[in-house]
């Protein structure tokens, strides 16, 4: 063997090998929304040796840029179907992951994938605790993908649930989000926006109230709301009525959109805002919210609800307030507050946003999900 030979042979030997990666997610349909954004956060996450594959319903419009990463179109509709192509894609990946997982997922992957070996490359993400009788019940049966799984914990709460239920390989992640490419400078106040689609349970009952007191008093605050139904579909009984009413309270003032905005545009929204967060805490007590990372990543102080994540955002860094859950009164007064310290608030959001960009970075995702035991 000559030289150049055997110096060919020993980089070959110290040059990892690329590393492919499945990651499933059924819900993922549209360019916007929440299973989007984690997709594409957990993509950008990769490194250089990281090969992904993401499974995608047939009718689903998103891409995905990149040579790193292909979309296999799937027909997966249910834990149980999903299991079956994620068996069949341990066959030529390394790693996999399920996306918003639940007990139906852990016991589909116990009953489908066979052999251990392969479910100890499998890992969920999980995103709620085991909160219904039923989801314990589930989770109790899955009893070797609790025992061979890498289970993902989005919070604290989520992993002692796991623990407790008998989980063995349990990891706490930072929800990963991918932040913009610069702060935004500093910008003066202009307008209050819900970023996210309106619900009965992330505080709509106080913000139609909200609407009416501002037109009694001929405020001039520009607001701005999402009104996209849920999943695609109809508007809940609650929420129906409660939009109706908005609109027909005509706050010249107001702009309800009916449809998701891009990525960009979504983003673009947020800089000189004031974003309400202000969800019902018996939901949303142990739960990531979105919409609270990627508005103080763009600057934007947050108005949240008492007793959720969100609002430990907001004592963290005093980028904007604390309220009671479904509270129109201390809503309101909460929002004049943030507007007459805007400057201050600002400054505390830019300032949150250098942080959360380091502690929800994408990168930080992939190495807990892929690290070794």
């Amino acid at each position: 063997m000559d030289r150049s030979t055997a110096v060919g042979w020993t980089m070959a030997a110290l040059t990892p090998p690329d590393r492919s990666l499945w990651l499933s997610e059924p819900r993922l349909r549209t360019g916007a929304g929440h299973y989007r954004d984690l997709v594409r956060s957990i993509v950008a996450g990769k490194g250089d040796r990281d090969r992904f594959a993401v499974a995608v319903p047939p009718d689903c419009d998103i891409e995905l840029a990149g040579k790193a990463v292909s979309m296999v179109r799937d027909s997966a509709s249910s834990p149980w179907s999903e299991s079956l192509s994620v068996r069949r894609a341990l066959k030529d990946h390394d790693r996999a992951l399920v996306l918003t997982s639940k007990g139906a997922h852990a016991l589909a992957l116990s009953s489908r994938v066979r052999s251990d070996g392969d479910l100890e490359r499998v890992a969920m993400l999980f995103h709620w605790p085991v909160r219904s009788r039923a989801d314990w019940s589930l989770h109790r049966l899955a009893r070797r993908a609790r025992r061979s799984c890498v289970a993902l914990a989005t919070t604290p709460t989520v992993a002692r649930s796991l623990r407790m239920i008998g989980w063995r390989r349990v990891r706490e992640v930072r929800y990963p989000v991918i932040a913009p490419d610069r702060i935004p400078p500093p910008m003066q106040f202009s307008h209050v926006r819900v970023a996210g689609p309106l619900r009965f349970n992330k505080g709509l009952a106080a913000i139609a109230e909200l609407v009416m007191r501002w037109v009694e008093r001929e405020e001039a605050i520009r607001l701005y709301l999402q009104a996209t139904p849920k999943h695609g579909r109809r508007h809940g009984r609650r929420e129906g009525l409660l939009l109706d009413q908005i609109e027909a309270i005509a706050y010249p003032h107001l702009e309800l959109r009916s449809a998701a905005l891009g990525r960009d545009r979504y983003l673009d929204g947020f800089p000189g805002a004031i974003t309400l967060v202000a969800y019902d805490p018996a939901l949303f007590s142990d739960q990531v919210s979105g919409v609270s990372l990627d508005a103080l990543l763009c600057g934007s102080p947050i108005i949240a609800s008492e007793g959720t994540l969100a609002a430990d955002l907001v004592r963290e860094f005093g980028a904007g307030e604390v309220v009671p859950y479904d509270d129109a009164t201390a809503l309101d007064e909460a929002i004049h507050r943030v507007v007459h310290s805007w400057d201050q608030h600002s400054a505390r959001a830019r300032k949150a946003a250098e942080m959360l960009a380091k502690r929800h970075h994408p990168r930080r995702f992939v190495e807990a999900w892929l690290a070794s035991d």
